[in-house]
């Protein structure tokens, strides 16, 4: 497991904060047109790659970093795969509830969630996905904002298994990616997702809409 610290931009004020988690055999440099676009966007980001490796010294070190009050606000958890269920973790618990703004989920894995590939490469879907020692919490004890992407044909998590879990967030929002896989942020829908990201985050730091429909409200002009 290693951490990683990319500010924004010197000539761009730090919009908030992006906490990145990653998966079984995630790295940093497989997520590099995202977490650049997040930082050119004005968004500090802070990576753990693989956090499969050690769940629990990555909780740990995760909980002890939401809890800065230096950092940029909103400071918003991004998981993918074992770091979307760990992202889901560490919102729900009360130590740091308070300090977590919103929640980002993409593939995230459920206790029926199964590899499709065992160590000698054969198929193997028995192979449970989520490492010992974690846990998909109750989906209503995630209070914050949530979106929740799901490539419509993940083999390791079926669709319905996220689906039904993710309709009981309390203030959930879920995205079906089409032709996606398990790894919707680098899959062919990688761009539609990332915009739609960075929307959720813009969203965060305000209490209205990023996109309203102006002409709505106007009284029409006399012509």
């Amino acid at each position: 497991m290693t951490s990683r610290n990319t500010p924004p931009t010197p000539t761009v004020d730090a919009r908030g904060t992006v906490v990145v988690l990653l998966g079984a055999g995630e790295r940093a440099d497989d997520f590099a047109r995202l977490t650049d676009r997040l930082v050119f966007d004005g968004y500090r980001v802070e990576l753990f790659d693989d956090v499969s490796t050690d769940v629990r010294a990555v909780r740990a070190g995760v909980e002890r970093l939401v809890r800065d009050r230096a950092l940029p606000r909103p400071v918003v958890l991004l998981g993918s795969d074992v770091g979307a269920t760990l992202a889901a973790s560490v919102a729900a618990d009360s130590v740091a509830v308070a300090a977590v703004d919103a929640v980002v989920l993409t593939g995230v894995l459920t206790p029926a969630s199964r590899r499709g590939l065992g160590p000698d490469r054969r198929d193997d879907r028995t192979r449970r996905a989520l490492p010992t020692g974690l846990s998909l919490p109750a989906a209503r004890s995630v209070v914050q904002p949530t979106l929740v992407f799901h490539g419509d044909g993940d083999r390791v998590t079926e669709v319905a298994d996220a689906v039904a879990w993710a309709a009981q967030l309390p203030r959930g929002s879920v995205r079906l990616v089409g032709q996606g896989e398990h790894d919707v942020l680098r899959g062919p829908g990688h761009r539609t997702v990332t915009a739609s990201i960075v929307l959720f985050l813009e969203r965060q730091r305000s209490d209205d809409p990023v996109l309203v429909d102006a002409f709505a409200a106007r009284t029409p002009r006399p012509t």
